[in-house]
């Protein structure tokens, strides 16, 4: 009996000096870990230097929680876990889980029309589900496209009053809803208004009462003002030279934005996906339906969420970018792991940092880098053909339009062919890979021209990553053929009550507008153009019957065909 209890005994010391052994194993892995977590951050993590908040949570836990570089530059503020951010486009997934809590309650319907809750806005032709508005795919404009097209700079004040009115007084949509998938965020700022509506409160306090507070988020708010006292706020930045500048941000707008949080609550939101402490079964699925355009094609975008996949690993994710504030969350639910990087510099990529971060912990479960892919992209910069004809690479001389009113010009000099795309000032060198194709180093994309028989190509095949474009052959254009006194003159647009000066300077027209900096249009042929703006882009200019010109419309980003009018 003796032996037998001291055999147990031996057994139960040496099963738990095994397990103290294992524990203290993993202790050291998670700790090489964070070092090495650490290290990704060591450029920002100065007192000098804005920087980031970072969380990684696996299994429930929080297995790396730190803050790094500087919250407020002027009174050497570090940033902490308990750090307070905007977050930016985070945001959309705390308006999406607000409207299917609705819908689980039969408050709503994700087919209902929009105009049932919102009766101000215009009747478009087309009906708006609140289902488009979640998936973006419901044609309205991006309100910050518009805003910046009439005149708005990054530090003005934006009300949800301001963007309510802006939408009032559009007369089109871009698409069809459910044609297209094209991110906007006047979207979600509307299904915010539906949710005020159906709630019966105010948006930064239904959300509170019926989201955060539940899941003890106790720092995390819809900040709807721009004069609240923030307490641990993060404030944002951009390089500046050797220095840094404050990128100020007066936002009083949301639903698209303007959260507030710690990546201490962001871990808190993502173990609620498993844990369901707040929503359920239903709601978590919800969460994550892609949605479907109306010819059936299933799109990236869920509800606030993009499903994507990062070496194999099946990633939720969204960013998000306002002023200097760079953001990025990422769960991987078939691991339970989840990251969250804050940053309040511009110039940081979170989406890389977190990448990174997932790569570090989970190592074990990536796909090997020597995939197909990447062989095939290793070889082709390997592979160059000793010898191609002059009189083929002639063939392939010409414009190609890519994308609406975006050429790619491609000619011959003595070591090869080069190629400039509209609006552009680089030249880009083709390394040739066979006698059809060719690697653009400097884009990270190739360029097959299909054979024919004919003395030139008509078409050429432009190849980025999965993105596939056929560009057709355009004829030859001399801009110096062009007079571009016609095209000077004053414009107007009624929808956003702004003016537009086009005046000629160096042989271009440059367009002027007196809160922006001016913007150069390049002329890509014939009554169209390039401008130098993300919100300015492509320039076309409308005629009369008589062949006066009659005004321009104009498409950004995320808006198009915005008309002005000639005024003189």
């Amino acid at each position: 009996m003796i032996c037998k209890a001291l055999l147990v005994l031996l057994a139960i010391v040496t099963t738990s000096s095994a397990q103290e052994k294992t524990n203290h194993a993993q202790k050291g892995h998670t700790c090489q870990n964070s070092e090495k977590v650490n290290r990704l951050f060591e450029e920002w993590n100065t007192e000098g230097s804005p920087g980031a908040s970072v969380v990684v949570v696996h299994n429930g836990n929080i297995i790396h929680s730190k803050g790094y570089g500087s919250a407020n530059l002027e009174y050497a503020v570090p940033n902490t876990p308990e750090t307070v951010f905007h977050v930016a486009s985070i945001s959309k997934q705390f308006t999406a889980f607000a409207i299917a809590l609705l819908e689980s309650q039969d408050r709503l319907s994700l087919e209902d029309d929009i105009r049932n809750y919102l009766p101000q806005l215009p009747d478009f032709g087309h009906k708006i589900t609140i289902g488009n508005l979640i998936h973006h795919t419901s044609g309205l404009k991006d309100h910050g496209n518009l805003l910046s097209l009439a005149g708005w700079r990054q530090d003005d004040v934006k009300t949800q009053q301001q963007i309510l009115g802006l939408v009032q007084k559009q007369e089109t949509l871009d698409f069809v809803p459910g044609e297209e998938f094209v991110y906007s965020n006047t979207n979600y700022d509307l299904l915010a208004q539906i949710v005020e509506k159906v709630g019966g409160q105010g948006f930064s306090e239904w959300t509170r009462e019926h989201i955060f507070k539940p899941l003890g988020m106790d720092t995390t708010f819809f900040n709807d003002s721009h004069e609240r006292v923030i307490q641990d706020r993060g404030y944002s930045y951009k390089k500046d030279g050797k220095g840094y500048k404050k990128e100020v941000l007066n936002y009083a707008y949301f639903g698209s934005t303007s959260l507030y949080t710690t990546v201490g609550d962001l871990a808190r939101w993502a173990n609620n996906f498993k844990t369901m402490e707040l929503g359920n079964e239903q709601i978590m699925a919800k969460m994550h339906q892609q949605g479907v355009l109306n010819n059936g094609e299933t799109i990236p975008y869920a509800f606030g969420q993009l499903i994507e996949s990062h070496k194999g690993l099946r990633i939720v994710s969204h960013g998000g970018a306002d002023a200097g504030y760079r953001t990025y969350m990422a769960r991987i639910p078939d691991h339970d792991f989840s990251v969250a990087v804050l940053c309040n510099l511009g110039s940081m990529n979170p989406i890389k940092l977190a990448e990174q971060i997932i790569d570090i912990y989970l190592e074990a479960y990536l796909e090997k880098e020597n995939s197909k892919e990447e062989n095939k992209s290793t070889d082709m910069e390997q592979q160059v053909v000793a010898k191609i004809e002059t009189s083929t690479l002639k063939r392939y001389e010409g414009r190609y339009e890519l994308m609406e009113n975006i050429i790619i010009t491609i000619w011959l000099e003595e070591n090869g062919l080069k190629g400039n795309i509209t609006g552009k000032r680089d030249v880009h060198e083709f390394v040739p890979i066979s006698q059809s194709e060719f690697h653009i180093p400097t884009l990270a994309a190739t360029i097959t021209f299909p054979s024919n028989k004919n003395d030139g190509n008509d078409e050429l095949v432009f190849k980025k990553g999965a993105r596939s474009i056929t560009a057709r052959r355009v004829g030859s254009f001399d801009p110096n053929t062009v007079d571009l006194e016609e095209y000077v003159g004053t414009y107007f647009n009624g929808e956003l009550s702004v003016f537009y000066t086009l005046m000629i300077r160096d042989g271009k027209i440059i367009a002027q507008q007196k809160r922006l900096d001016d913007i150069t249009l390049v002329l890509s042929h014939q009554d169209f153009f390039v401008g130098d703006q993300w919100f300015f882009k492509n320039v076309e200019m409308v005629r009369n019957d008589d062949d006066t010109v009659w005004g321009f419309k104009v498409s950004g980003k995320r808006a198009r065909n915005i008309p002005f009018k000639k005024m003189d």
